[in-house]
């Protein structure tokens, strides 16, 4: 009976690991820098526990540089008005984005808030969402 509850034990153990890897908004990213980014769409990884947009942006010597802006799962930016096939049809188009900067420095990485496209659509992460997750 011991060696059974062991067993369970370490399996239960074992699935809540990657829930303790799971971090908030400020450990990693930065509320006081705040910096807008204009480039290209280049593709989104609509997955758990973060969806992330990738976007092209060329840097002042025209060089490109693709930029990964991790947010929140699929579930709480479909609810924000993010509806997947929407940004899909949206990969390859111009956009601008308005994000909070990484806070460890790197340059290329940050949190979307707002989202303009070229057609004159704005989508708004809510800031209430975002001090949620700093938390």
């Amino acid at each position: 009976m011991r060696k059974l509850a062991l067993a369970v034990s370490f399996a239960l153990l074992s699935y809540a690991l990657p829930a303790m890897a799971h971090h908030a908004f400020a450990s990693v990213f930065d509320h006081k820098q705040y910096l807008t980014i204009t480039g290209t769409l280049a593709k989104i990884e609509w997955t758990n526990p973060h969806a992330y947009f990738y976007v092209n942006v060329k840097d002042s010597k025209g060089k490109v540089e693709t930029w990964a802006l991790e947010s929140f799962s699929p579930g709480t930016l479909h609810k924000a008005g993010f509806i997947r096939k929407d940004m899909e049809k949206r990969i390859g188009q111009p956009i601008k984005i308005g994000l909070f900067r990484a806070r460890d420095g790197t340059q290329t990485l940050g949190w979307p808030d707002i989202f303009e496209f070229s057609d004159g659509t704005k989508l708004q992460l809510s800031r209430d969402l975002i001090a949620k997750e700093k938390e």
